[in-house]
């Protein structure tokens, strides 16, 4: 993965056109697919039972010739080890769990670079459309924090731009609208 830095991201967010950002998208997607395709042991499986030639996969429109995947015909059909990278489920990462609409949740791997990813979102968020950053702010998380995943990386995030030296503090409240306002007085 490419390093992500946030005064060059802003940098190109500022001086970069569409086509630019659909390019450098396209490019991300492929070299992703052809990553999956021979390192994540489910995703290879899943290809080949499909008769699929990820060799054969070059640019985005081959895209439309790939299967798509569900949780009952990818998902469910996985242990999660195989989902993940090298099928090591063990590299250092927070096991999320969906909110299982469907009535079953899943559980999704979510590893460090996926954070700093998040983190550097948030900090998007916070310098350039709330104007928050360099202000001495309280962050109140409002999202459920047990395995669900909304939560967890909200806070996260927060609590890396804040160890980073943007000034603040946070609370993580949860959904109770008592606890949210007790934050707030206290």
């Amino acid at each position: 993965m490419t390093k992500l830095i946030y005064s060059d991201l802003i940098k190109k967010l500022k001086n970069k056109d569409f086509d630019f950002w659909q390019s450098s998208a396209e490019k991300r997607v492929l070299k992703l697919f052809h990553s999956a395709s021979k390192r994540a042991p489910a995703y290879k499986d899943f290809l080949q039972k499909n008769n699929i030639d990820p060799a054969k996969i070059k640019t985005i429109n081959d895209f439309a010739n790939l299967p798509l995947t569900d949780k009952k015909n990818y998902i469910s059909q996985y242990d999660l080890k195989d989902l993940c990278w090298d099928g090591n489920l063990t590299k250092g990462g927070i096991i999320a769990q969906s909110s299982g609409t469907t009535g079953v949740p899943h559980f999704w791997p979510r590893f460090a670079e996926n954070d700093k990813e998040t983190m550097l979102l948030h900090q998007i968020f916070f310098q350039n459309l709330y104007a928050t950053y360099g202000k001495e702010t309280l962050f109140i998380v409002c999202f459920h924090l047990s395995a669900h995943i909304a939560g967890i990386i909200t806070a996260n995030a927060i609590k890396d731009l804040i160890d980073g030296g943007m000034p603040g503090s946070l609370v993580t409240a949860g959904l109770s609208k008592e606890d949210i306002l007790n934050s707030l007085n206290k």
